[in-house]
């Protein structure tokens, strides 16, 4: 019987090896599928890529957007996209760069995990948000 991808990472955290990258490069699978499968499992804590979850706050801005982005249709990406926007704008009204800063890595996040698994017409909208915020 073949062993799984899944059952694989785990039989080598077991063993020792701790680093998703050694992990993934031994069974053949992305690092951000190895963390996953740790998180899953409970063994691995605050690693953090962008397409691993987002549930865990990264910093003090993280919840701001958590449960808050979404991309599954065009009408949620657009939605998305509007409240980046406000949160975008209330950062520069208040003068917090790092604000602003988190906001396009958020639009920039789900602009690259629509794109990545073939949604288009989702990472268009938040593209064309980004180069907004960046022209201006």
């Amino acid at each position: 019987m073949k062993t799984s991808k899944k059952e694989q990472i785990l039989s080598l955290f077991a063993e020792g090896q701790k680093q998703p990258e050694r992990i993934g490069t031994k069974v053949g699978a992305a690092p951000s599928y190895v963390a996953q499968v740790l998180r899953e499992a409970g063994l691995l804590k605050n690693y953090f890529d962008l397409y691993t979850s987002t549930k865990e706050a990264v910093n003090v801005y993280s919840k701001t957007f958590a449960n808050r982005l979404g991309f599954k249709t065009k009408k949620v990406a657009e939605r998305s996209v509007n409240f980046l926007d406000r949160c975008y704008r209330g950062f520069k009204n208040r003068n917090d760069r790092t604000g602003q800063h988190q906001a396009l890595v958020a639009g920039l996040t789900m602009f690259n995990r629509a794109r990545g698994i073939g949604k288009n017409e989702e990472a268009s909208v938040f593209q064309q948000w980004l180069i907004k915020c960046l022209s201006d």
